[in-house]
């Protein structure tokens, strides 16, 4: 049967790994990147293993002399074999051409055994007191996608004679706004001073409640979905807040021109379903999904991003990815003994690493102090909400201010690009199909005769 075999393993990769290891030392730096002594199945070998990486952290040379010493200090030389173990990994003759393959090998089957290991402990558990289920299933998911992480990231290294052919090329292709770097928003002035939302980047889009943070949102979203849809990417949706129906109401109105409230009602008009229709056809094959799971933390939503991802035709890769809004996202069991602030800006942090794993941008919507609530002024980046993580961690931030409490106006606040001038983009509100629309003086460049954002916006 087969839990009565061994599990998976592979002596001879290892052993071919630890031998080339011994006798070409600098191979290490091939070795490192793909598999830790950790993963190795044989005691014997990961002792071995163990000592070769010890000896190269600590900068000393690497033989077979050096390797016994480090563990008859350790008390580990008698338990590989003792010397002769050594001087017959030493004795082989392996292909310093194949390491890389041996010790992805060594990784790959020791992933395997960590998702062996997994399922049978959600095994045994599912037997037992369980508890809130949910919570359950979400940290078996979260044990089985950590034993299924491979460490490699490929390569993230380039000289700079490569990255700057890359950058020539780059700049010779055609077509494209010549100011557009990344994603665009549809807010032509937003993406003026942006050049559009930038793979690997995490931008902060924050306001009072009720100004129109999600509006906003979601309309980036609906506008960059097409965009992604040739390229073969996809768009997720994180709504912590609101419900899945209402933002499908909110994307209708928006894409439509129709009224928000006839949506909702029902009280459409004649006049409304040539529109309603097109804005459906629209969206009829748009890479786009909600999911409007409340309280949730960094890894369900890594979780329901993939599944999302697998929910859309081919599989696409995320291209843009929203999360709406920063302080809903909990951490499941609580947070321990760390403060809010601290919580906080581990969300902060985890949504800046999805944006880079994933190479898309990352929007997190984010609240503000309730003392800029209350003065009604234009906000400034201190205002961010419980943690300075929010600031330190965006490529930019955006803020939604409302200058007149009873009027539809609304100025987009570039308060942080971290590499391109900060502005003011003038847009109105249509307060009936909750969308933004650019005035025609807009003050993308206002900005740069200041050299403190604090100083000009108090």
């Amino acid at each position: 049967m087969a839990r009565d075999l061994p599990p998976p393993h592979d002596l001879d990769a290892e052993a071919a790994v630890l031998s080339t290891l011994l006798l070409y030392p600098e191979s290490l730096a091939d070795v490192e990147p793909v598999c830790t002594p950790s993963e190795f199945y044989s005691t014997a070998n990961r002792r071995v293993a163990e000592a070769l990486w010890a000896l190269d952290e600590a900068g000393e040379s690497i033989d077979v002399a050096t390797v016994a010493h480090r563990l008859r200090d350790s008390g580990h030389l008698d338990q590989v074999g003792g010397t002769p173990y050594l001087a017959q990994l030493s004795d082989a003759t392996p292909s310093v051409a194949h390491v890389e393959t041996h010790a992805r090998i060594v990784s790959d089957l020791a992933r395997v055994r960590a998702v062996q290991a997994v399922c049978a402990q959600v095994r045994a558990e599912a037997y037992g007191e369980l508890g809130d289920v949910s919570e359950w299933i979400a940290g078996a998911e979260k044990r089985l996608l950590d034993a299924t992480e491979s460490r490699e990231t490929g390569d993230t290294q380039t000289t700079i004679r490569d990255g700057v052919a890359i950058e020539h090329e780059r700049l010779r292709e055609p077509g494209g706004a010549a100011d557009m770097l990344g994603l665009p928003t549809g807010i032509p002035g937003l993406d003026r001073i942006l050049g559009g939302l930038l793979d690997g980047c995490q931008y902060v889009l924050a306001a009072r409640p009720g100004v129109g943070k999600t509006a906003l949102a979601s309309q980036i979203v609906c506008h960059a979905a097409p965009t992604l849809a040739e390229s073969g990417r996809a768009a997720f949706f994180a709504s912590l807040e609101m419900p899945r129906e209402q933002l499908v109401q909110r994307c209708l109105a928006q894409q439509s021109g129709v009224s928000l409230s006839a949506i909702r009602f029902k009280r459409i008009g004649p006049e409304d379903w040539q529109p309603l229709a097109t804005a459906m056809s629209d969206f009829e094959h748009m890479p786009l999904v909600i999911d409007d799971k409340p309280a949730q933390g960094p890894h369900q939503i890594k979780s329901a991003l993939r599944r999302a991802m697998r929910r859309l035709p081919g599989t696409p890769a995320p291209g843009l990815i929203v999360v709406d809004y920063l302080q809903l996202m909990t951490t499941p069991g609580g947070r321990g003994k760390r403060s809010r602030e601290e919580e906080v800006a581990s969300f902060s942090g985890a949504l800046l690493s999805l944006a880079k794993e994933y190479r898309c941008p990352v929007i997190a919507l984010s609240q503000l102090n309730r003392e800029t609530s209350r003065q009604k002024r234009r906000p400034t980046l201190s205002d961010l909400r419980e943690s300075g993580a929010i600031e330190q961690d965006a490529y930019g931030v955006i803020f939604l201010h409302k200058p007149d409490d009873e009027g539809l106006e609304r100025e987009i606040v570039v308060a942080k690009h971290r590499n391109g001038s900060e502005g003011i983009v003038d847009a109105r509100l249509m307060g009936d199909c909750v969308r933004l629309y650019e005035k025609e003086q807009s003050r993308g460049e206002e900005f740069d005769e200041f050299d403190d954002y604090g100083e000009r916006m108090n």
